[in-house]
């Protein structure tokens, strides 16, 4: 037994290695750098076009499906696609049809042939047609966004040389939906600055309202084709540290970073009512939490925004650094945000952390990246309250040599209240070697539809992320294995409708969703879809295949239908519940934790 004088010496060491830890941790500060575009590199890293075919089967994450699809199996060298928050898909909802686009070269370095290319689907992201490169003359371009006028027609923004102009941000408006038949619309730049770096959204007339930066950010709005009000400064940051949206009642949203020294690592949000003439005074939305006289938890990157109904949902992670902005950590652990004004009495609150997502140290290439980073969100057609919410988490792979990097993962989690509450974050993306021998791949850079479809009573959430063998951008490798292996993919996954009247959508097929919440303790509703009357049968088994109780034995008349399961008297673990109506069955995984 050991004595106390031994115990005090052992707790104090303990506490030694646990302060000297947490201190080495912070001691692990990288600058916070921006990547232009506009690196160079030897004119001789051209290679052979690559093409890749990594498939993966869908991922199963406590009973909720994620499908995992290839955009393209063309590979990119430029790997990098945004300083902040992605804006690289948008479905069109008048038209069902998917629309993406990506940054691409064929080199390692230099980039010269660096483009956007756009990507157009029309089966729900189940194949994909590659339109072309954006510009189509051939000029160097990208960090790109994407989204679409009420037409179909796709507008994208990156920036770009097009024309033969200095490289600055240009609007390129399709003819109609997948038409590719693209005019070009240059908003110039301003006495000093070149406007990079673009995010761009469109409001219920059509017109196209834009935000761009280089050493300041900047406002522009295009009514018609024709630039209507030329840049107008505003005091935000720099290199994506920003995001708009409308809502369905025509309301326009702006998150964003602020620029100061006392504002920098804070959230903003103003919004506009009329179609951005005026702006309401920006509301700080979330304050930086000085640690000591020279840092701070606070935003790193882009805040991105949506909305609930007519309140504005903004989403973004903080991060270890110091105030004059120049270096942060990427090892300490940090935390994703939500903010709307209705929830948490309008205080912005912590959504993921290491207390319900697995945490891993952040390491080696500097992409200015914390362990959990990126959030972007979505909703639906029908603004019934149903968030999602995607971002990206570092894990322990790491790449060995000779910058050990981390690998990172994409997590997914959702609300149905508006945001009031969420539900566990869930990994989304595969761990490797699924299938066909496919790769463990680092999955980087989520983007999510803004407004995602509902069809029969099934929301299909929508996104798209990169995925490379090699962890760590080309860009700022600093030493690590450079190659033509990052691609693209689109990764959904279905819900019922909640919180509506099954009027507002008749299901046109059966479906069953999944059961919610997931995991749950001790109950949780599954909803399903009936195209018809039919008899019904929903049963709940164990891991065993035993039928645990039977929650639905009859028939039942076409509609969404839902049925709540109590599980007090049983123990942790794996169940299935199997649904039977008509010809159509289909099992779906839940988890009881108690």
């Amino acid at each position: 037994m050991l004595n106390n004088f031994t115990k005090i010496v052992i707790i104090i060491t303990l506490f030694g290695f646990t302060f000297l830890q947490a201190q080495s941790l912070r001691d692990q500060v990288k600058p916070i750098i921006t990547v232009t575009g506009e690196e160079v590199g030897s004119v001789d890293a051209k290679v052979i076009q690559t093409t890749l075919n990594h498939k993966f089967e869908p991922v199963e994450s406590f009973g909720q499906t994620f499908d995992i699809h290839n955009i393209t199996n063309v590979a990119t060298g430029y790997d990098f696609q945004s300083n902040g928050c992605s804006q690289e898909v948008w479905y069109d909802i008048n038209n069902d049809l998917l629309h993406s686009i990506f940054t691409w070269s064929n080199e390692t370095s230099a980039w010269t042939d660096r483009t956007t290319k756009y990507f157009f689907s029309g089966d729900q992201g189940l194949s994909w047609i590659e339109l072309g490169n954006v510009p189509t003359d051939g000029a160097r371009a990208g960090f790109p966004a994407i989204s679409g006028l009420s037409t179909g027609a796709a507008v994208i923004v990156n920036h770009s040389a097009e024309g033969g102009t200095p490289t600055r941000t240009k609007i390129f408006v399709d003819n109609s939906a997948g038409e590719f038949n693209l005019t070009t619309i240059d908003p110039g730049s301003l006495p000093m600055d070149v406007p990079v770096w673009p995010r761009v959204t469109v409001d219920l007339n059509d017109d196209i309202h834009l935000i761009s930066s280089d050493v300041r950010a900047f406002y522009t709005r295009i009514i018609g084709g024709v630039l209507d009000t030329p840049y107008i400064a505003y005091d935000g940051d720099a290199a994506e540290g920003y995001s708009m949206a409308v809502s369905s009642g025509g309301k326009i949203g702006h998150a964003y970073k602020g620029a100061d020294l006392t504002n920098e690592a804070d959230v903003f949000y103003r919004e506009s009512t009329d179609n951005g003439t005026t702006w309401s005074v920006p509301l700080k939305i979330y304050d930086a939490t000085p640690e000591t006289n020279d840092t701070s938890f606070g935003v790193i990157r882009g805040p991105n925004c949506n909305f609930n109904g007519e309140e504005p949902v903004v989403v973004f992670e903080d991060a270890w650094q110091q105030f004059s902005g120049s270096t942060f950590s990427p090892s300490v652990p940090n935390s994703v945000y939500f903010w709307s004004p209705p929830v948490n009495g309008g205080v912005a609150m912590i959504i993921a952390d290491s207390s319900n997502t697995p945490w891993a140290l952040n390491l080696g290439t500097n992409d200015v990246l914390v362990p959990f980073c990126r959030p972007v969100i979505g909703r639906t057609e029908l603004d019934n309250g149903q968030l999602f919410v995607a971002f990206m988490a570092s894990t322990d792979n790491v790449f060995p040599s000779p910058d050990t990097t981390s690998y990172f993962a994409g997590y997914f989690l959702w609300s149905n209240d508006g945001g009031n509450t969420w539900t566990t974050p869930l990994k989304m993306t595969p761990e490797g070697s699924i299938a066909d021998g496919a790769p463990l791949l680092d999955w980087r850079y989520p983007s999510i539809a803004p407004v995602n479809p509902v069809n029969g009573g099934v929301i299909t959430v929508h996104m798209v992320m990169q995925g490379d063998t090699i962890p760590g951008s080309n860009t700022n490798a600093m030493g690590m294995p450079v190659a033509v292996s990052a691609q693209y993919y689109h990764i959904s996954t279905e819900f019922m409708v909640v919180g509506v009247d099954d009027d507002i959508s008749v299901p046109t097929e059966f479906s069953l969703a999944q059961n919610y919440p997931n995991p749950f303790n001790p109950s949780t509703s599954i909803k399903y879809s009936l195209a018809e009357q039919s008899p019904v049968s929903l049963k709940v088994y164990d891991i065993l295949g035993n039928e645990v109780v039977a929650l639905v034995n009859t028939t039942q008349g076409v509609g969404v239908h839902e049925v709540n399961f109590n599980a007090s008297s049983l123990a942790s673990g794996l169940y299935f519940y199997s649904l039977k109506a008509g010809s159509f069955t289909s099992t779906k995984k839940m988890m009881l934790l108690k």
